[in-house]
């Protein structure tokens, strides 16, 4: 793999980014970085190490966090696969006062909600059954 070629998998972004920022890096911590490289190469295990070499330096720590980023965000989303169907908010369910002098109404946000009528002290009623007219651009039609 050349270091001008993204990584062929989630798992090289680290070996990636180290490849990308060697040369720019301190001395002796380029030399750190390029040991832990060729053992990675051997197949040894050392993403850990080297992922706490190349965060002692700050600016390298910053600029790790840049390259790695878009990968990291990749693999997590990797096999996510969303719901079908519209994404927003669900329509929420009007209640009202069913007193015929009472117009208070109340969006049932939560299952659950029992909502009363501060007024009158009586459980409120779908919006359709109080205005049967009004009922589908009232709430929808979701009552």
């Amino acid at each position: 793999m050349t270091t001008d070629q993204p990584p062929p998998s989630s798992r090289d972004e680290l070996l990636y980014a180290a490849r990308k920022l060697a040369p720019y890096l301190p001395p002796d911590l380029r030399r750190e970085v390029n040991r832990l490289l060729r053992q990675a190469h051997r197949g040894q295990a050392v993403r850990a190490r080297l992922l706490d070499v190349l965060t002692e330096d700050a600016s390298a720590r910053a600029w790790l966090r840049e390259v790695i980023a878009p990968f990291t965000r990749e693999s997590l989303l990797s096999g996510f696969t969303p719901l079908p169907g519209e994404v927003g908010p669900i329509s929420a369910r009007r209640r009202i006062c069913p007193e015929p002098d009472c117009d208070f109404v109340f969006t049932v946000r939560h299952a659950g909600q029992k909502p009363t009528c501060p007024r009158h002290h009586v459980p409120l009623i779908p919006w359709g059954q109080k205005h049967p007219a009004q009922r589908n651009t009232a709430s929808g039609g979701k009552d």
